[in-house]
């Protein structure tokens, strides 16, 4: 069973991208053909910045959560804003330590369709 991310102390509201993947044809005569390449044909890439106390806020537990998963390569659940519940990637991540245990992470997560 896939572990969930669960936090939610977002310092700014998630951002996302639409990313299409489609399959095209040239033609000798200039003309050109595209089709969606696949089923999952469109993916969301969504940029994150949590903020919170690294014990309080459970900060540290998320930070250590992303390390993991991203080491390993596996993928996790998560429940984006407005969207469904998929399977995503954590491609991208940074720390900032910040005064009195406050932590702020950035962090890229890509949706995937296989774990």
């Amino acid at each position: 069973m896939k572990e969930t991310f669960i936090w939610r102390v977002y310092s700014q509201p998630p951002s996302v991208e639409y990313q299409a993947t489609t399959r095209s044809a040239a033609f000798g005569d200039g003309y050109s053909q595209e089709a969606p390449d696949g089923l999952n044909n469109e993916k969301q890439i969504w940029q994150l910045e949590l903020w919170g106390h690294r014990d309080i806020d459970k900060i540290g537990s998320a930070k250590a959560f992303l390390r993991l998963r991203r080491r390993l390569g596996e993928s996790f659940l998560w429940t984006p804003p407005d969207e469904p519940q998929g399977l995503y990637r954590c491609t991208k991540l940074s720390a900032v330590d910040e005064l009195e245990g406050y932590l702020r992470l950035s962090c890229t997560f890509e949706q995937t369709f296989q774990p």
